[in-house]
């Protein structure tokens, strides 16, 4: 099997060197690193990366951001990807290469908790499902999701919906928190919330807070599943930073 790991950044890839320990355990042929980055330079110590020499010119909560998105998974799996995790530049794993090749084996999405949500929060995810369900012509007992914007997919999974026009998609508001996983259950699938990339815990905030991480942190994080964190702006200290630096660097 073989992973992608799709980085979609301002103009770089964050914390480089950890990512070459996470790599470390990994064999060439096991994984592929894609970046579609804002500026026409990248400059990166990784292996096996592929830039993209297009890239989309994006803005915050439109629907560039799932062409860009779009972009790289197809770059992804026309490289031979059978998964493709997508993530943000600041992003970092949580776990050792061969933990997240096994884990990511199957599409994945953390989504927005159902309950526990403000009325703003409750209103727009009403107003997106309707326009959605409407677009599509799918019963208004659907229920559709909100997703965070980075998630795992399998190749047959994006096989399925790869040719859905993403002009005419019809949501308004952070369309790139409602057009994947919606997609796919609108073709049926089950979407069910895994633990995929850690954010604030607290659904009626930001979910883009920033993290300096200490072990405190990675404890939590770990101990409910997460695989990723993203936003990080640094360490607390070089004990948390060599302590996680050796969690994702071990082969076993």
């Amino acid at each position: 099997m073989k992973i992608g790991f799709c980085f979609l950044v301002k103009n770089n890839i964050s914390w480089q060197s950890m990512w070459k320990n996470f790599f470390s355990s990994a064999d060439p042929s096991e994984y592929s690193v894609y970046i579609h980055a804002k500026t026409s330079v990248v400059n990166t110590s990784l292996d096996n990366v592929f830039i993209d020499p297009n890239p989309v010119e994006t803005e915050w909560a439109s629907i560039s951001l799932v062409k860009a998105t779009k972009q790289l998974l197809k770059s992804a799996f026309k490289d031979d990807c059978d998964s493709v995790v997508f993530l943000s530049g600041d992003s970092l794993p949580l776990w050792n290469f061969q933990t997240i090749k096994r884990l990511c084996s199957k599409t994945l999405f953390s989504l927005q908790p159902t309950v526990g949500l403000n009325e703003k929060q409750i209103n727009q995810v009403n107003r997106e499902s309707n326009r959605i369900r409407a677009f599509y012509g799918v019963n208004s007992s659907l229920q559709l999701v909100k997703q965070n914007m980075f998630f795992c997919m399998h190749k047959n999974d994006f096989q399925l919906i790869q040719d859905i026009s993403i002009d005419s998609f019809p949501s308004k508001e952070v369309p790139d928190e409602y057009f994947w996983a919606n997609q796919l259950i609108i073709k049926g699938n089950k979407v069910e919330n895994s633990n995929f990339i850690f954010a604030n815990e607290d659904s009626t905030k930001t979910q883009a807070l920033p993290w300096i991480i200490d072990c405190n942190l990675l404890h939590h994080a770990r101990s409910r599943g997460y695989l990723f964190i993203r936003k990080v702006v640094d360490f607390s200290d070089i004990q948390s930073k060599n302590y996680l630096r050796k969690l994702i660097s071990c082969s076993g």
